[in-house]
């Protein structure tokens, strides 16, 4: 079975799951959580946190847009370089 990208339907995502609403080189992951979405500061972080072996979940960009934010996750690694939250960023021309 695939693990990248699987398309499913809102009804079909539950707590603990991993959503993006594109797959490429450039794409936004989440995990749900506490019917929260918390975004991965970056694909690489996801790459290299404990939900790798999960699959991502294609979900629609008004999906998204409907579930509340959580806060960020950054691994270690990462935590020096982040400035500001929150998601607002229309840099790739989604206004999450």
């Amino acid at each position: 079975m695939e693990r990248l990208g699987i398309e499913v339907s809102s009804k079909e995502i539950k707590n603990g799951d991993i959503v993006t609403i594109e797959v490429n080189s450039t794409m936004r992951i989440w995990l749900i959580e506490n019917n929260k979405k918390r975004r991965f500061i970056n694909k690489e972080d996801f790459y290299n946190s404990r939900y790798l072996d999960n699959p991502i979940k294609k979900v629609s960009l008004d999906y998204i847009k409907s579930i509340d934010d959580g806060k960020i996750i950054v691994l270690e690694s990462q935590a020096p370089v982040v400035v500001n939250e929150p998601y607002s960023n229309t840099r790739d021309g989604y206004d999450l």
